[in-house]
């Protein structure tokens, strides 16, 4: 058998990050398998990822492993909805050669899962990366084509960063002996990067800095905000391709989203992989992944603060490991 993932533009995000985590899953399973994607001007291209400019060279590379390995059933992976179109091009023409696999990312209303439900017929597997929408699936879907492989962190699939970086170098020096609070992820309205800054309104600057690792269109608002609640103990580093050296010196993750639609976010399962206590509202899926104590009202800054002055705020361990991402690929290829 031979695996091959679609992805659209390959640039930085949760389904790339997916796609890599599975690859390496699959590389220590000894799985013939690649990753095809548009060049979406990413800096790092990992090896065993075919970048192509248009989708004449997308097609042609898919063809070309269906020639390759002629007598082998070919998994199809695909990650988001014009890869599922693609795959379905493939389903249609080779049937029962290609086994196609859909990846739900991003969250569904009701009445989007139904309409996809219509199409299951030509979906072999429709994988669940987080347990949320289990009912709805039920729902929809027969149960022999649903299968829950909740998204996992293997620590191999980032870049090393060297202390060449001049960005975590000149943190390091400014942060001194100071606990770490990050901010990871966009800079967009519903993430709520400012909610870190009216955290640290609330904590001695003297003990505490924020660190944000990110960039998007409220970052200028973010900006203005600190200089309006006159924080000093902030540090803006930007986008960071790999932020794992970052996490690894930060005492705190703040995942301060409120999107409804969150299905599994991988920032808060590199920051408990690494020992990082995570801090979060409300959500529907953070009461999957994090203990009670680690969960707080919208915006109750107070109670945050006064759990992170007292400890109550605790370390968990991410149990969606690499051992769980093999085993539970195992059973869903039969191994």
């Amino acid at each position: 058998m031979q695996i091959i993932q679609l992805l659209d533009k390959f640039c930085f995000g949760g389904g790339e990050r997916v796609a890599l985590t599975y690859q390496h899953t699959f590389n220590s399973l000894k799985l013939d398998n690649l990753i095809v994607a548009l060049d979406g001007g990413r800096d790092s291209c990992p090896a065993g990822l075919k970048v192509v400019r248009n989708y004449l060279a997308y097609f042609s590379i898919i063809f070309d492993q269906l020639k390759t390995k002629p007598g082998e059933a070919t998994y199809l992976i695909a990650h988001t909805n014009r890869a599922l179109l693609i795959g379905w091009i493939f389903k249609v023409f080779y049937r029962k050669k290609i086994k196609l696999m859909y990846v739900q990312h991003l969250f569904y209303s009701p009445l989007k899962v139904k309409l996809l439900s219509y199409c299951q017929y030509w979906i072999d597997s429709y994988i669940q990366i987080t347990p949320i929408t289990t009912q709805l699936m039920k729902r929809y879907f027969a149960s022999e084509k649903c299968f829950y492989l909740n998204n996992y962190l293997a620590l191999q699939t980032y870049l090393s960063v060297t202390n060449s970086n001049d960005v975590l170098n000149d943190f390091l020096a400014v942060k001194g002996e100071r606990q770490v609070i990050t901010f990871l992820g966009r800079i967009t309205q519903g993430k709520n990067a400012d909610h870190l800054l009216k955290l640290l309104k609330l904590l001695p600057s003297d003990r505490y800095i924020g660190l944000i690792l990110g960039t998007g269109d409220e970052l200028e608002h973010i900006q203005d905000l600190a200089k309006d609640l006159k924080i000093e103990n902030l540090y803006i580093a930007g986008f960071q391709e790999q932020p794992l050296a970052f996490l690894q010196i930060s005492d705190y993750m703040f995942f301060s989203s409120t999107y409804k639609a969150e299905m599994m976010p991988m920032a808060v399962l590199e920051a408990k992989t690494l020992g990082c206590k995570v801090i979060a509202y409300q959500l529907e899926v953070n009461s999957h992944i994090l203990p009670e104590s680690n969960i707080f009202v919208y915006q109750d800054f107070a109670a945050i603060a006064q759990g992170i002055l007292d400890n109550s705020i605790v370390k968990d361990k991410n149990i969606y490991d690499e051992e769980y991402g093999a085993l539970r690929f195992k059973q869903l290829f039969g191994a």
